[in-house]
């Protein structure tokens, strides 16, 4: 048994960031939550995809900064700064997926996984802070997102996995300004140019000037990241990359 008879420290800077990662099982899917400090305010992102291959579930809501105080003081009620540095578990499952958690407290961090030896009430006190979450989530409308639901559910469970004898654009994910897309690349080796132009409703809204030389290799759907300086708001989008294009919804 752990001792947590020690001291209850206190970090100077109060929590901008908590995240949970559960991941690397049989399926190789994942469920992620992450609440962080943005201009006064939270953002909460809540991803999920269920295999490997998967395109991710992804929302994301603005709340009010008293969330990461509520998180705070569970952290701290729960002497939860004494779990950084835990001891590993001498158990160990190949096919078990992995769960981590980090909180960062400006220029300090503690994080830990389950597959160290978290305290007797570490449990309890992880589920209250995802409940949490999880019910501010329940309780409020996301931000605009990517809309999915002109696919199908075996469409989403396929995603990035290879059509051959094809080569298009797809839209994989978007969340935290990023707008992430890949290259279902059934054909052969494909040399091309990142350079992108982002449409919203048939205008141009963003696009780089210059790119950079890339290969998107036979058989392989590689996911790609471009950085967005704001939101996308609600509406129509059209994504062209080289001699490739692909139309999305925000909703």
């Amino acid at each position: 048994m752990i001792d947590l008879i020690k001291a209850n420290k206190h970090f100077e800077k109060p929590l901008s960031s908590c995240s949970y990662y559960s991941g690397g099982g049989m399926t190789g899917g994942y469920a992620s939550r992450i609440v962080k400090a943005s201009d006064g305010k939270a953002i909460i992102e809540i991803s999920n995809a269920s295999w490997h291959c998967s395109l991710p579930i992804s929302f994301e809501y603005e709340a009010d900064s008293i969330i990461l105080k509520e998180i705070e003081d569970i952290f701290y009620d729960y002497r939860m700064s004494n779990y950084d540095g835990l001891k590993n578990s001498p158990f160990f499952a190949a096919d078990a997926p992995t769960s981590s958690y980090s909180f960062i407290f400006g220029d300090e961090k503690v994080s830990f996984a389950s597959n160290q030896i978290i305290p007797a009430k570490g449990s309890e006190a992880l589920g209250k802070i995802l409940d949490l979450i999880d019910d501010y989530c329940k309780s409020h409308q996301p931000l605009p997102s990517l809309d999915l639901s002109e696919l199908s559910s075996e469409d989403i469970e396929k995603g990035t996995l290879v059509n051959e004898g094809e080569r298009d654009l797809k839209i994989y994910d978007y969340r935290n300004r990023t707008l992430s897309y890949y290259i279902n690349n059934g054909l052969s080796d494909y040399e091309f140019n990142d350079a992108y132009r982002l449409y919203y409703e048939g205008m141009l809204l963003v696009s780089s000037d210059h790119g950079d030389k890339m290969v998107s290799y036979a058989n392989t759907s590689e996911v790609y990241e471009i950085r967005l300086s704001d939101y996308l708001k609600a509406g129509s989008y059209r994504l062209e990359i080289a001699d490739m294009e692909v139309g999305f919804e925000i909703k």
